[in-house]
């Protein structure tokens, strides 16, 4: 440290210095319970729900209904639901390349995509919202849309945010005909990271499985408003190729 002008350098003594240890430890990568169920109420219509848990199974404990959890209905018309799940604007990752393992992939752009390595209260679009409504459509000649509307409570953001009236607005378009899928999608977050902040953020993906390969392209835009009415924008793009080398 700089000291009245002086640089100065500490010792640190000798029942601090550090010690090289071999640690062992048993990890678990993204186990899960659930529950999910369905009940005819005729007409075509039925009730729907699901609790998904997380579990530590290498030191005990998870969270109860942390994940995709909800009440709802379904039918001819679609799909209607309310409970703490993710929004149409995560449905993009599989389009650009996140499966089969989603964000364990080498193709994962979770840590870039939507901000997803911070939180929502710093900014990041990508995450699971309490007290969310959601309606996703029937699929219609390979076309498919949904929405989702979020009252911010202390599940998805802090107490004085949920006293301004914090919202999220989610919505999406997706198409799948044969070896071509797109989507586009977007999010707006009101008084979400700060109060008078209005974020928002579009993404558009596509790809086309080949066969022999499968090319795949992403673009999103965020834009992060200020109480002094000047705006930070921020671009992303990627593209990828996955090729299949076994069964």
């Amino acid at each position: 440290e700089a000291v009245s002008g002086q640089q100065v350098q500490a010792e640190l003594p000798a029942s601090a210095a550090p010690v090289n240890r071999t640690v062992y430890r048993v990890s678990t990568n993204s186990s899960r319970l659930g529950v999910r169920g369905s009940e005819a109420l005729g007409g075509g219509l039925s009730a729907i729900f699901q609790i998904e848990s997380s579990i530590n199974a290498d030191s005990g404990g998870g969270t109860l209904a942390g994940r995709e959890t909800f009440v709802g209905l379904q039918g001819t018309w679609g799909t209607f639901k309310v409970g703490n799940f993710l929004a149409p604007y995560d449905d993009i990752h599989p389009i650009f390349g996140n499966v089969p393992t989603l964000t364990t992939s080498i193709l994962s752009t979770a840590a870039l995509w939507a901000q997803g390595s911070q939180s929502k209260d710093n900014g990041a679009f990508d995450a699971r919202l309490g007290n969310s409504i959601r309606y996703d459509s029937p699929r219609i000649a390979g076309f498919l849309g949904s929405i989702q509307i979020a009252q911010a409570d202390t599940s998805n953001s802090t107490l004085a945010q949920q006293q301004r009236h914090a919202y999220v607005l989610s919505t999406g378009g997706f198409y799948a005909n044969g070896p071509f899928q797109a989507g586009i999608a977007y999010e707006a977050n009101t008084k979400v990271r700060c109060n008078g902040c209005n974020d928002w953020a579009m993404s558009i993906a596509g790809n086309w499985n080949f066969g022999v390969v499968k090319v795949g392209g992403v673009f999103e835009r965020i834009e992060y408003g200020f109480a002094n009415n000047s705006d930070l924008t921020r671009n992303f793009w990627a593209i990828s190729a996955t090729a299949p080398i076994g069964p």
